[in-house]
């Protein structure tokens, strides 16, 4: 920030009596002079102050600011205001104490600028969050907090002690509570708050300490607010001037943090990462923050890791996100580790509908996305667990080299099973000899009869299904099964013949990635 002279006319204007104002230039003032008597030179940017008795109108300048009291009405009666940037005042107005009440705005504007410099230094030399509360805490004399859109608190200041109470007890406990937050936005001056970071005052009847708040956006979306506490210094002027300073500040500085990068202010998002983080150990603090953050259905849930790493569109990310999200109505998402975890509601059959799932793996297609899908589940405060079985699925899949879109953990589930196993000849002792002796037959006679089996099994030992997937005629699968129920020594009608072969062939094809 740095003062120009709207930015003067609006800090004047109600303290004088302002007859003319004009300006045609939005140059910062660079300097304030006093007018002598008949001066001849004016410098390019700098503000004078003076009496119209002592001006020589042909000397004024376009290029320069003028404060002028009007002390000799004859002085300017064939002056064009419309030229010049110009205050023209009533004459009833002592010079020196004006000219003392312009230097006074003049310094607190140099000030505001120094602490701005401070703030982008620190910004620049990368001190983080916590430092940079801390020195936003000195400039304004006063303790300062930072919390998330879900009243989390991210940072507080160390440098003045935090006395209020109700803040005390948010600070300890690490988040604000359901109750705190309810009664915070009933409050006039919270929900009258501008859509901006302009700072607004906040007070309650619960505390004498008045709070100037300031909220931070990210790519237009709220992602925090800014507490200042009133407990060692009133509030100056000061402090709603640099107070949007700071939030852009603190907002350049989320930026280089992953989640804030890619959050969008919603105030789930602070709560599902503590869940994936493992950050909060007790219950009934778990229930406490999922009360805050209104997050209700009526169904079992699903949870969708989904690998971005080719996502190459000119899309933004958050149309990516918007899209998921209109896809599955109700549902949330958030950025976690590089991929896009989506939490959705199922349908009234507990099941994701084959509607959805259809439009789901055209999208998945068409963007170059893959997904793993999680089991349903009942609880949100299990959401960690079911997002570790949409990433194995997700891996597996991937692993395997499987041709699809998506992989639903229940299809996968053996094979996160044995990937437990780290010892391949550990492994390999609980495959069935017979099908160990299959895949030793093609290697010597470069057959494919254990891929045919493999997709045989697959298909539910159908030929026709069999035989569609891998482009072969169906008498030819005929004779390959009987050939290979010859070399097996099985009958594959037998169940539990299927079965041994089914989690033998499912182990040797995990392990030949592997």
């Amino acid at each position: 920030m740095s003062m120009n002279f709207l930015n003067l006319y609006n800090s004047i204007n109600q303290k004088n009596n302002i007859k003319i104002f004009n300006y045609n230039s939005l140059q910062d003032i660079l300097d304030i002079r006093l007018i002598t008597k008949n001066q001849k030179i004016f410098s390019d940017n700098i503000l004078y102050i003076g009496n119209s008795s002592d001006i020589n109108l042909s000397m004024l300048s376009s290029k320069c600011f003028y404060v002028i009291v009007d002390s000799n009405k004859n002085n300017l009666e064939n002056i064009k205001f419309e030229d010049f940037n110009i205050i023209l005042l009533s004459d009833n107005i002592d010079l020196f104490l004006l000219f003392n009440e312009i230097q006074d705005i003049y310094n607190e504007e140099l000030k505001i600028m120094k602490n701005s410099a401070i703030l982008l230094n620190s910004l620049i030399q990368g001190k983080g969050l916590n430092y940079l509360i801390n020195i936003s805490s000195k400039i304004l004399n006063n303790p300062l907090i930072f919390i998330d859109a879900s009243f989390k608190i991210i940072s507080y200041s160390s440098t003045y002690e935090i006395t209020d109470k109700l803040w005390n007890e948010n600070i300890h406990a690490g988040y604000c509570s359901y109750e705190f937050i309810n009664e915070v936005k009933k409050l006039k001056s919270v929900k009258n708050s501008p859509n901006n970071n302009e700072p607004y005052i906040v007070t309650c009847d619960k505390s004498p300490i008045r709070r100037l708040v300031s909220k931070v956006f990210i790519k237009n979306s709220l992602v925090g607010y800014i507490i200042v506490l009133e407990s060692f210094t009133l509030f100056e002027n000061k402090n709603e001037n640099l107070l949007p300073i700071i939030s852009n500040v603190i907002s350049e500085e989320l930026l280089t943090n992953k989640f804030f990068n890619k959050s969008k202010g919603a105030v789930y998002e602070s709560f599902f990462l503590e869940l994936l983080e493992n950050n909060i150990k007790d219950e009934r603090i778990k229930q406490e923050r999922l009360k805050s953050i209104n997050f209700n259905y009526n169904n079992s849930l699903y949870v969708f890791v989904i690998d971005i790493s080719n996502y190459k569109t000119n899309n933004s990310s958050d149309f990516l996100r918007n899209s998921l999200e209109n896809l599955f109505p109700n549902s949330k998402s958030l950025f976690y580790k590089d991929n896009i975890i989506l939490i959705s509601e199922s349908n009234k059959n507990n099941e994701i509908s084959k509607s959805k799932i259809d439009k789901f793996i055209l999208f998945a297609k068409k963007e170059n996305l893959i997904s793993g899908i999680s089991e349903s589940f009942d609880n949100i405060l299990d959401f960690k667990k079911y997002y570790i079985q949409a990433l194995n699925a997700l891996n597996i899949g991937k692993k395997l080299s499987l041709n699809d879109s998506i992989f639903f953990y229940d299809d996968l589930r053996f094979f996160d099973l044995i990937s437990e196993f780290h010892n391949k000849n550990e492994m390999l002792k609980f495959c069935t000899p017979n099908v160990l002796k299959l895949k030793e037959y093609d290697e010597k006679h470069n057959k494919d009869y254990f891929n045919t089996l493999y997709n045989y099994l697959k298909h539910n030992q159908n030929i026709n299904l069999t035989s569609k997937s891998l482009f072969i005629h169906r008498n030819t699968i005929s004779y390959r099964i009987n050939k290979i129920e010859e070399i097996l020594d099985m009958d594959l009608k037998d169940g539990e013949n299927i079965f041994k072969v089914n989690y033998s062939m499912k182990i040797i094809k995990y392990l030949s990635v592997s």
